[in-house]
């Protein structure tokens, strides 16, 4: 679904200041006065987080308050009138700044988000592999107007700079550049034929590639790899270098981009948000160049209201378990386990041997037996400050955010330019 929002609807920023569970509804305080939201069957998973946290006697993370973004909204007396002709939407803790990747991690599974807050992910062969296509991709979409001596100059260029930037990290890897060059060339060439053969990415558009966007409404931040707009129309393109799941879109890749569209949505309220699109360059293994350069790599992602409210259910649930800390790790982690990039970093966790295939050890249920009080006590205040140190560092540049441009040049803390040279 196409969006275009109606520029007459209100974003509030209210403190809660009770709940109604027998319908969904919330009271919240805004400008000195009280309002009565009664939020639609879209957000009930997110009513449940607020009701939580408002009757939740030990919180992990101290708040005297807790505030919510009600974006798209039409205030009537008393009354905020919430509803999915709106496109409404509610954001808990809104300066709580969550990147759309963390976001997605944590739809996989939780565990695996808090994994790398909690540590420091190792760089691998996909993973370099992938930041040299998405550089060299940039070029791809951006340039291809150019003469093509021009154009294709400029592409090995960026692929070489790309590439010599890297060297370090190939040899940390303990990877030649000899073996993996064909294989980041066969993304490369099919990328190419792909965006020639679709005249809609480039003619008559502009393109903005690595857009970083940050939003205190919608409590998200993100870099998009290409937004597509023309004087109607703004689009999201999220590159993937691995392969789709049988020719459709896999659900964390779509969760992210329309996430992203998201953001453009309440950015660019003067366009009409296009549902995203996928682009999948693993799939150029199924194509021989040489004889085939007609490639389908990209696919449309749904982008209607309901997508757009697992989206915020999903961040509000985060917000929620750093507030309450009270995950549920264990009831379906076996589940993901098969799929996880993170399964060496848990294989201590469970009793797993007997319901997963990876035949882990169970190590922690015995080692956890032989820790004193004031060992696990040490863990839990450790594990408390870095999550509270966390959800600080995201408030503060929420906030920071918050403020308007001169406010943020009187604290030297935001550059004015007069003239670009």
């Amino acid at each position: 679904m196409d969006t275009l929002l109606n520029k007459s609807l209100k974003t509030i920023t209210a403190k809660v200041v009770g709940v109604d569970p027998s319908n969904n509804s919330i009271i919240v305080e805004y400008q000195s006065d009280r309002y009565s939201v009664l939020l639609n069957s879209f957000f009930k998973e997110s009513f449940k987080y607020i009701e939580s946290i408002h009757n939740a006697s030990d919180k992990l993370i101290y708040k005297d308050e807790m505030l919510v973004s009600l974006v798209n909204i039409s205030i009537n007396g008393n009354s905020i009138e919430f509803d999915e002709s709106f496109q409404s939407y509610i954001v808990l803790e809104p300066n709580w700044l969550v990147n759309v990747t963390s976001l997605t991690q944590f739809d996989f599974y939780e565990r695996s988000l808090f994994n790398n807050r909690f540590s420091n992910p190792s760089q691998n062969k996909y993973m370099l592999m992938g930041n040299i296509i998405h550089e060299v991709f940039e070029e791809i979409i951006s340039g291809i107007l150019k003469p093509k001596k021009t154009f294709f100059k400029s592409l090995n260029q960026k692929m070489k700079y790309s590439f010599m930037n890297k060297v370090f990290d190939f040899a940390l890897l303990d990877l030649k550049i000899s073996e993996l060059e064909p294989i980041i060339r066969q993304h490369l060439n099919a990328l190419y034929f792909y965006i020639k053969n679709n005249k809609g990415y480039y003619l008559n558009k502009e393109i903005l590639t690595e857009h970083y966007m940050i939003d205190n409404r919608l409590g998200l931040k993100g870099k998009i790899d290409s937004v597509i707009m023309n004087d109607k129309n703004i689009m999201a393109i999220e590159l993937k270098t691995g392969k789709s799941w049988n020719r459709k879109a896999k659900s964390g890749h779509a969760f992210q981009a329309q996430a992203y569209s998201m953001l453009l949505e309440n950015k660019y309220k003067d366009k009409q948000v296009v549902a995203p699109i996928l682009i999948y360059s693993g799939d150029s293994k199924f194509y021989d160049l040489k004889i085939n350069q007609d490639v389908k790599l990209g696919m449309r992602v749904e982008y209607d209201y309901s997508s757009k409210s697992h989206v915020l259910n999903l961040r509000n649930r985060l917000i929620s378990r750093d507030i309450l800390f009270n995950y549920d790790y264990d009831s379906m982690m076996h589940l993901k386990c098969d799929k996880c990039f993170d399964y060496t970093s848990c294989h201590c966790v469970n009793n797993l041997e007997n319901i997963s295939k990876m035949n882990f050890s169970n190590l922690l249920i015995e080692d956890y037996k032989k820790l004193s009080e004031i060992e696990k006590g040490f863990f839990k205040r450790f594990n408390t400050y870095l999550t509270e140190e966390s959800s600080t560092i995201k408030l503060q540049i929420g906030e920071f955010f918050e403020k308007n441009t001169d406010e943020r040049i009187l604290e030297g803390r935001c550059v004015e330019i007069d003239d670009i040279v």
